[in-house]
């Protein structure tokens, strides 16, 4: 039976996690509509897969008073726009707006998540239907944002494994994209979120690693700013050695063809862990979640912690892997279907 569902993403990680799981919907013969904030690249993402979507608000930056008055504002627009829609299912990786006007409309609503340690998780686990989270979280630890049990589905593994094995990638796309010579080491670097409610990091040892991986000429590293302002700011240092492009680029390619990765946040890393490329993190915001944690522990990633570190980082080529490994594959849809919400 055909379901009417809304899909509301607040961020760029939700436009790669559910790019896949939308086409599937749709060509199963249910009817998808999408909202969408605009922050970081989740409108440029979205343009460059082509979904369709309906933009409405807008990221209110770091002072909590206005992300609370964002939220509040946001909610409001959801409220107004699903009037008369008739959704049977509402889906999000954390939408705070959507899981108020899910709740008030009465549509089910599955949220899912991979790093516990956030306030705002006191709205989304109280109002949605169900909880989809990595079976490494304890209960425990999202008890005190009102989860309660009946609601948790857990699955074995990362929530990148839910889309990035299905993923078509391309030889030489970087070489392609930003005319690179492909006998140098690619490195992605992603820094900090500092807008972010869990990020407390600052530039420090960011800075300090950039400008040491930059004296190293027989490398690119690609910076992967997630604002304006952090355009301006690494722009403004003029390193060697460093690109930051003026254009989006496709996230699955980016990594698949890099040599390595190193993020302060984590679903750029997990997406690395995942394809098993050699990632680092440098995340310093509040707790580590589970999630990294269990990566570190198991090898699959490495914690870069001060200057000491660096030397950790080895600056060669790997032997790139662009076919389907599908064995770690998640199914979301399957999971829909298991617990009868489609």
């Amino acid at each position: 039976m055909s379901k009417n569902i809304w899909i509301d993403l607040t961020n760029s990680p939700h436009v790669l996690f559910f790019k896949g799981i939308i086409k599937a919907l749709i060509d199963q013969g249910h009817n998808v509509t999408v909202t969408a904030r605009d922050y970081a690249q989740t409108l440029p993402l979205l343009d460059e897969y082509q979904i369709d979507y309906i933009h409405l608000g807008n990221h209110m930056g770091k002072n909590k008073f206005k992300k609370v008055l964002g939220l509040f504002k946001r909610t409001l627009q959801l409220y107004r726009f699903s009037k008369g829609k008739s959704f049977d299912l509402a889906l999000s990786m954390g939408s705070n707006d959507l899981a108020f006007v899910a709740f008030l409309r009465g549509i089910p609503h599955v949220t899912s998540f991979d790093y516990e340690y956030v306030f705002a998780h006191n709205i989304n686990f109280r109002l949605a239907t169900k909880i989809l989270k990595p079976s490494v979280i304890p209960f425990e630890r999202i008890k005190k944002y009102g989860a309660k049990k009946e609601k948790i589905i857990d699955f074995n593994g990362l929530k990148e494994d839910f889309y990035i094995h299905e993923y078509n990638y391309q030889e030489g796309y970087l070489v392609k994209k930003l005319g690179l010579d492909p006998s140098k080491v690619v490195i992605t670097y992603r820094p900090p979120a500092t807008q972010a409610h869990y990020q407390q990091n600052n530039y420090d040892i960011s800075i300090k690693l950039l400008k040491y991986l930059s004296s190293n000429e027989n490398c690119y590293i690609i910076v992967v700013p997630r604002t304006k302002d952090q355009i301006e700011f690494f722009n403004s240092l003029k390193l060697p050695n460093v690109i930051i492009p003026n254009e989006v680029l496709d996230g699955y390619n980016l990594i698949n063809c890099s040599d390595i990765v190193i993020s302060a946040g984590g679903t750029m890393n997990r997406e690395a862990a995942a394809l098993q490329i050699p990632v680092f993190t440098i995340y310093k915001g509040g707790i580590m979640g589970a999630v990294d944690q269990y990566l570190i522990n198991s090898g699959k990633m490495i914690e870069l912690k001060s200057e000491e570190d660096f030397g950790k980082i080895k600056f060669v080529k790997r032997k790139k892997d662009f076919k389907k490994d599908k064995k770690n594959q998640l199914d979301y849809i399957q999971i829909l279907k298991q617990y009868e919400l489609i």
